[in-house]
């Protein structure tokens, strides 16, 4: 028997009640601005149409991200490796060694931060030189992605936009995923007995899916300090001409264009302010910037100087 959408409901449903329940209560407020780091190139591109890219889960830069949650996993499952209806779950992840994860995935990332002015990030996301954090307003982020949102199930039925905090902790990322195989493992249980071959590639996928969901919220302490945000979108049954893709030297990426020319006519209420990064040039890139705002209509956008005293040599 193959895998229905009402087992498919099933499983988004346990990965979003176990995403609701990582969290401590009450939930960590959404800040007012998040941050977007970047090159000067990627602002140009992202003023010039009128919209921000979202990547998909398995063309990230850091392949470790995903990893480390199937590392956690496997560690998870190896202290309950010999209950019934384990074997299945731990024979398929350990085929995991040797593919991209969550190559198929339905779901697109794009990484925001609570810091506008942290040397680190400028390091690691602006480039050599320069670039630039771009601040924008995070009620209305969310918005630009679920006004855009038309997936094939009805977000009343299980959440296809999310806008979370990364998850560092340890003891909360080992509940996390304590509570995810839990629930997949009911699952799978309750799936057999109706005749469903949990074993099988197709079954599999699902599963994997909703790792997929999980997979980018949850990174490895060392990157505490970066204080990121994610917002996550699921492409659904978006035409594939929505899709925009990039050569890279050693693949081919995927990205989902969240367009806010026509949903904000107001720049500023998605925008608010744009920060130049340390380097040599930063009050010619200011005054550029300002004339590159002026000329694509947008207004009232703040345009300010990092205050970090660093230039790269």
């Amino acid at each position: 028997m193959s895998v229905t959408q009402n087992q498919q409901l099933q499983l988004a449903q346990a990965t979003a009640q176990v995403l609701d329940k990582a969290y401590p209560t009450p939930r960590p407020a959404m800040p007012e601005t998040l941050w977007h780091y970047t090159s000067n190139a990627t602002l140009l591109k992202i003023l010039g149409s009128s919209s921000l890219w979202a990547t998909h889960v398995s063309c990230v830069n850091d392949t470790t991200e995903v990893q480390h949650l199937f590392d956690l996993i496997f560690e998870r499952l190896q202290r309950y490796s010999h209950i019934s209806g384990a074997a299945p779950i731990i024979a398929l992840l350990s085929s995991f060694g040797n593919k991209d994860h969550c190559a198929t995935s339905d779901w697109y990332i794009s990484s925001f931060c609570t810091d506008g002015d942290d040397l680190n990030l400028w390091r690691a996301y602006t480039g050599q030189n320069g670039g630039v954090a771009i601040g924008f307003n995070s009620e209305n982020l969310l918005s630009l992605a679920l006004k855009g949102n038309r997936a094939v199930l009805s977000p009343s039925k299980i959440p296809e936009t999310y806008l979370l905090p990364v998850i560092y902790d340890r003891a909360t990322k080992t509940r996390l995923v304590s509570n995810l195989m839990r629930e997949i493992r009911k699952l799978c249980i309750r799936h057999s007995g109706i005749g469903i071959n949990v074993a099988s590639t197709n079954y599999w996928a699902v599963v994997e899916e909703q790792i997929a969901v999980v997979a980018p919220l949850i990174k490895h302490t060392a990157f505490e300090s970066e204080k990121e945000w994610r917002l996550m979108i699921k492409f659904g049954c978006r035409s594939l001409d929505s899709l925009a893709f990039l050569a890279r030297p050693t693949t081919i990426t995927r990205h989902l264009p969240l367009s806010f020319g026509n949903l904000f006519q107001n720049a500023p209420a998605l925008i608010s302010e744009i920060k130049i990064g340390p380097g040599q040039h930063q009050t010619i890139t200011k005054t550029s910037v300002e004339a590159l705002l002026n000329s694509k209509g947008y207004t009232g956008i703040n345009v300010t100087c990092s205050s970090i005293p660093f230039r790269p040599l």
